[in-house]
C-alpha cells in the first residue's frame, strides 16, 4: 500500500547535486555490469537510461519492521503516509476498537484531527 508513490516521493525530494551523484553511480553500476557481460559470447546489452524510482525501488526502501507488531503503530503509520503523500480518498478503517485500547482510540481521534485525511470508521456488532 502506498508503495509506488512513496518511491515517486522520495525522488521528488531529490535534490540537483543527489541526482547527479545517483546519475554518476548508475553510470558506474551499468559499467561494472555491461564491463562482466563480456565474458559470455551473447549479444547482451545493457540499459543505460537513469530512472531514479526504479533506484529507490531497488534499494528497497520500507517501513520498519518493529511498526508491524502493535496494531496503534500500524494505523499510525498508514494515516501518517497517507497524508504525506495527500490521499484524497476516504480511508476506512474496520473494527479499530478490536485492536486499541480506550486510550490508543482517542489517541488515534486526536491525531486524526490534525491529519487532513477523509477517515471512515466502521465497527461491526453482534447486537440486533
Amino acid at each position: 500500500m502506498f508503495q509506488g508513490q512513496l518511491q515517486k516521493k522520495i525522488v521528488s525530494k531529490l535534490d540537483d547535486d543527489t541526482r547527479l551523484q545517483l546519475t554518476d553511480l548508475n553510470n558506474k553500476l551499468k559499467s561494472l555490469i555491461f564491463d562482466a557481460t563480456f565474458s559470455l559470447d551473447l549479444p547482451l546489452k545493457v540499459d543505460s537510461e537513469f530512472d531514479p524510482v526504479k533506484l529507490v525501488k531497488y534499494c528497497n526502501v520500507g517501513f520498519v519492521s518493529a511498526l508491524n507488531r502493535d496494531p496503534y503503530d500500524i494505523i499510525e503509520t498508514v494515516l501518517k503516509t497517507a497524508s504525506e503523500l495527500k490521499e484524497t480518498k476516504i480511508l476506512i478503517l474496520t473494527n479499530v476498537r478490536n485492536y486499541l485500547s480506550v486510550s490508543q482510540f482517542n489517541e488515534l481521534v486526536s491525531l486524526i484531527s490534525t491529519l487532513d485525511l477523509n477517515i471512515l470508521f466502521i465497527e461491526f456488532s453482534d447486537n440486533r
